[in-house]
């Protein structure tokens, strides 16, 4: 009976980012029910208070009914945690997990996760690279999958998505 969604605020290229979460009854504007209320805080990053950046939130509700937010970008790459049931935030001892990360590349660059399911499979979709230098975007989609929400994420050669791995789904070209 409720819209969730989930937004970030940041300053650009800093740590200093947040994860919001609003509700509506309904997304027909011309509804008198149509109203997003805003629910606060659901993650919260600091420069040198943790490893991660409260951006880009994907919801993914699992097999069995569970809440997962995915997230994160740069720093350490890209997160998971498991969500209230009720509250649909993190409870206050729930672990953040990583499930996927460059190690090895120079600017760690992964970012904008989203997840799907299909045919026994999680399926985690990222962003690689730089995405806003004109020209020299060299952006691209890359994919892993799971047997559970949380990991691990492996592409097709079996490479962990942990350790820098992912296989092309899509990249710009001339």
């Amino acid at each position: 009976g409720l819209y969730y969604l989930y937004y970030s605020v940041s300053s650009f290229g800093s740590q200093r980012s947040v994860i919001g979460l609003a509700v509506n009854k309904t997304l027909d504007q011309h509804s008198r029910d149509y109203r997003s209320i805003d629910q606060g805080k659901v993650i919260e990053s600091f420069p040198g208070q943790g490893d991660f950046n409260a951006i880009d939130p994907a919801l993914v509700v699992d097999r069995d009914g569970g809440w997962y937010l995915f997230f994160g970008s740069f720093w350490s790459g890209i997160k998971v945690v498991a969500l209230d049931s009720q509250t649909k935030k993190p409870s206050k001892d729930a672990a953040i997990l990583p499930v996927a990360a460059r190690p090895r590349h120079p600017t760690h660059a992964v970012e904008a996760p989203f997840v799907i399911f299909r045919d026994g499979y999680y399926y985690l979709f990222v962003s690689w690279d730089r995405c806003c230098d004109g020209a020299d975007s060299d952006y691209k989609v890359m994919v892993g999958r799971s047997r559970t929400v949380t990991g691990p994420y492996v592409d097709a050669e079996g490479r962990a998505m942990l350790e820098g791995g992912g296989t092309l789904v899509l990249a710009g070209n001339e």
